[in-house]
């Protein structure tokens, strides 16, 4: 787990635990996968273009896991409240 590039959820660790993966994959592992899901998912018409949305997708992800902002929007959830007192 040493090399590992991202945190792992509680579903990966008990998959892990009890012999039903047989390894923790990487961050561009999962991207690859999502990417996967979202051609079958939206059939892009522009097969030319795949290529370039696959270059896109890593960057996004790359800047993310960096620590800097990220251009996304965050979700309410994921701001914290500070309580004083």
């Amino acid at each position: 787990m040493a090399g590992l590039d991202r945190r792992l959820s509680v579903r990966e660790l008990l998959e892990k635990a009890f012999g039903h993966i047989p390894r923790f994959r990487s961050k561009d592992e999962l991207i690859d996968d999502e990417f996967q899901k979202f051609l079958l998912d939206q059939k892009p018409e522009q097969a030319d273009r795949i290529a370039q949305m696959r270059y896109y997708a890593r960057p996004i992800s790359r800047t993310q896991a960096s620590g800097r902002p990220s251009t996304t929007a965050t979700s309410p959830t994921s701001t914290s409240i500070r309580l004083s007192g």
